[in-house]
């Protein structure tokens, strides 16, 4: 950030900011003095080791061996699926042929822990505010070493000892953790720079030490060695918390993992202390995650199900602790509520903004986009059918269930039983959240998405800049057709080692926006800061669950985009987009298509016509079209490229046209297989694909905005 950004942040600042701000420097201060100290003694953190133990296996209720035998018993159908996977992942984990951030990871207790594994890049292991690992080499990302350091991969290897009996997986799960101690003295090295990686390390060790309990092969001195670090995990985390550096999913895992370490060393003499400090930034900063209509702040989907997965360790480890919980039920049953509306017709949620693929409930899950086994778990906890999903029918074959694993680890059998009871509600076919300003609607083969909100929660409109992981997405269309994808968002490949990459995929030209020249939704300042956020859009809907109908509208001091939509199940999607400007500027529509797309160009002006699979794409307009394009990746694999998950890209399709605005347009585009007689009508200037001999016969359609949908009789 540039002096005069920091200039601008500082003048932001209140004074109990600024206050907290001083406390935090001091509490750095006080860790680099323990760092010295080569951290605190074991004797300070010490409880009895099969106390600790115990207590881990309280929290994952699921690797008890007597809840072990009783799934056996009764289900072994779903307890041979779990051993089946779990032997698989084990296996690829022990072989090299797993995957981390899409780069392949082979667990291996010689690896140096501070050496970037993809590039080779060192960094240092001075204390942790001297690392300054946001200034390496351009081509160095260091989510990938923070991947290494959240050690999920060791609780994979637990979980195949535990349900396979496997020696090799057990010990290489042991020696991981053992490694990663050894080599990563307190407070030292990149591994501790980030409060949440701590966490997120914390969390992975409790499972495992709660799945290796009766592995033979782990001396009771290396358990002490754990146990140990843990109290200094919990010792780290209380002294720092991302409270003003990133005061949203970082700090909800940080709060948790510092929670389910008091839980597990409940016998120390700083447990209470731990537990109380855990409990209150949850419910100080729990409730400003969302927004009133339950969808997450940061606009973020992969971020939405990432701090819920926080919430519900804590909530379940609390409930395990004092039988009460966090008291925050409301809270978390109407972010799942939401996120009910959000899953498509193929199963999937839609990648909206950034992701990194993280997952805060450590099970590993073959497809990232499918948040169901989270909700099958939420639905249980909380006692809501309607936060409960309909089970893929695949996966159901597969394990007589369905509902995924999260549900068993941590609610045992007796969670599986109570799932099986409550039966999944059908939701209403549109949905609207005002303060997200989304617009979703879906019968359970068509589905549509509609973003007229906020590009993130904390920008501003000057140029201070802030942080955030909401994209430059603002009025982009996704939509589903019989079951399956047409207009998908590109997603997010990457923050660091790419920047150009990076600001493409966060830029309207990734999404499926219309943009007009010199008129910015918000200004890049960074990796992930944005500044200059145009006043917050306008979102208006109609009521008509057989015809979905949405209007936003973005305004600039001197010109403004007003999108119309109409999606008709079991018929197509139409965009009609209404263009003012107070001088002339050049127009530009971006579509993204899925991976496999098979789309031909036969017209490019003064009309688009694309014709081939998934579905066929049509736009007139009171102006000419000019320039249509299709782009199945660019060389920089970046345009015309999709991202299915953080360090993974895949060649999808984009489609782009332009129009010149001198004053004002409009620009009417269809998706579906056959021409329909649907128009729109505007300021006295009607657009539409066909038309009868009788225009008088057309039906007109509430459009929720300025200008009209008309549907004209089809001629015999």
């Amino acid at each position: 950030m540039s002096l005069i950004g920091k200039i601008r942040k500082l003048r932001r600042m209140g004074p109990a900011e600024v206050g907290g701000r001083v406390l935090s420097e001091l509490q750095v201060k006080k860790l680099h003095w323990a760092a010295r100290q080569n951290g605190s003694s074991n004797r300070e953190f010490a409880v009895p080791v099969e106390t600790a133990i115990q207590r881990c296996i309280d929290l994952v209720p699921g690797s008890g061996q007597s809840e072990l035998a009783r799934l056996r018993t009764q289900y072994p159908q779903y307890f041979q699926s779990l051993q089946k996977k779990s032997e698989s992942i084990g296996g690829r984990i022990a072989s090299g042929s797993y995957s981390l951030l899409g780069k392949p990871f082979s667990a291996d207790p010689k690896i140096c822990w501070n050496t970037d594994p993809t590039t080779g890049h060192t960094w240092s292991d001075d204390f942790f505010k001297q690392v300054a690992y946001h200034k390496s080499p351009g081509h160095v990302d260091f989510k990938n070493i923070w991947e290494l350091g959240r050690q999920q991969y060791a609780v994979e290897l637990s979980r195949s000892w535990l349900l396979n009996g496997n020696r090799q997986h057990g010990e290489l799960a042991r020696d991981m953790v053992l490694s990663w101690i050894f080599h990563n003295p307190f407070c030292r090295g990149i591994h501790w720079t980030s409060g949440l990686e701590v966490a997120m390390r914390a969390i992975s060790w409790i499972w495992t030490l709660a799945n290796l309990r009766d592995f033979p092969f782990w001396a009771t001195q290396q358990r002490e060695r754990v146990i140990s670090s843990l109290g200094q995990h919990a010792y780290y985390l209380e002294n720092h918390f991302s409270f003003y550096s990133s005061p949203y999913n970082h700090v909800i895992g940080e709060a948790s993992g510092l929670c389910l370490i008091a839980c597990v060393l409940r016998e120390s003499k700083h447990a209470n202390r731990w537990k109380r400090r855990a409990i209150q930034v949850l419910k100080d900063f729990a409730p400003r995650q969302f927004y009133a209509d339950g969808f997450c702040v940061e606009q973020a989907m992969g971020y939405h199900y990432y701090t819920l997965g926080f919430l519900v360790l804590a909530e379940s480890a609390m409930r395990i602790d004092n039988g009460a919980g966090l008291g925050m039920d409301d809270l978390m049953v109407q972010a799942f509520r939401t996120g009910v509306a959000f899953r498509q017709s193929d199963g999937s949620w839609p990648a909206i903004g950034d992701v990194d693929s993280a997952q805060s409930i450590p099970v590993a899950r073959d497809e990232y986009w499918d948040f169901s086994p989270m909700h099958q778990l939420a639905a249980v906890l909380f006692e809501d059918p309607l936060i409960a999903v309909e089970s893929d029918a695949g996966t159901q074959e597969e394990d007589g269930f369905g509902l995924g694993d999260e549900l068993y680890w941590l609610t045992g059998c007796n969670g599986l039983r109570r799932r099986t009871e409550l039966s999944a509600r059908p939701t209403n076919p549109i949905s609207v959240f005002p303060d997200a300003g989304y617009f979703v609607a879906g019968n359970g083969s068509d589905h549509v998405v509609f973003d007229a909100g906020p590009i993130s929660h904390g920008l501003h409109r000057d140029s201070t800049p802030s942080a955030a992981h909401g994209h430059a997405d603002t009025l982009q269309l996704l939509y589903q057709f019989d079951g399956k994808p047409v207009l998908i968002d590109s997603g997010m490949p990457n923050y660091a080692g790419n920047p150009q990459r990076a600001a493409h995929f966060r830029s309207p030209q990734a999404h499926n926006t219309v943009s007009l020249s010199d008129a910015e939704l918000v200004r890049s300042r960074g990796v992930l800061d944005w500044s200059n956020e145009v006043q917050t859009p306008t979102l208006r809907h109609s009521g008509d669950s057989d015809r979905w109908i949405a209007f936003g509208e973005i305004q600039w001091p001197d010109c403004r985009i007003a999108r119309h939509i109409l999606a008709i199940p079991g018929r197509g999607l139409w965009v009609a987009d209404l263009l003012h400007s107070e001088h002339p500027r050049t127009a530009t529509w971006h579509w993204q298509f899925p991976p496999g797309s098979d789309l031909t160009m036969l017209a490019s002006e003064p009309a688009i016509h694309v014709r081939g699979t998934p579905r066929s794409v049509r736009a007139v307009g009171s102006v000419p079209l000019s320039t249509g394009e299709l782009c199945d990746g660019d060389e920089n694999k970046q345009r015309g490229w999709t991202s299915p998950g953080y360090g993974v890209i895949e060649r999808g399709c984009t489609l782009t046209y332009q129009a010149h605005v001198e004053s004002a347009a409009v620009v009417l585009t269809h998706f579906g297989d056959c021409a329909e007689n649907v128009g729109f009508d505007v300021d006295g200037c009607r657009v539409q694909f066909s038309a009868t001999e009788d225009d008088s016969k057309a039906e007109s359609c509430d459009s929720a905005g300025r200008g009209n949908w008309f549907i004209l009789p089809t001629t015999a």
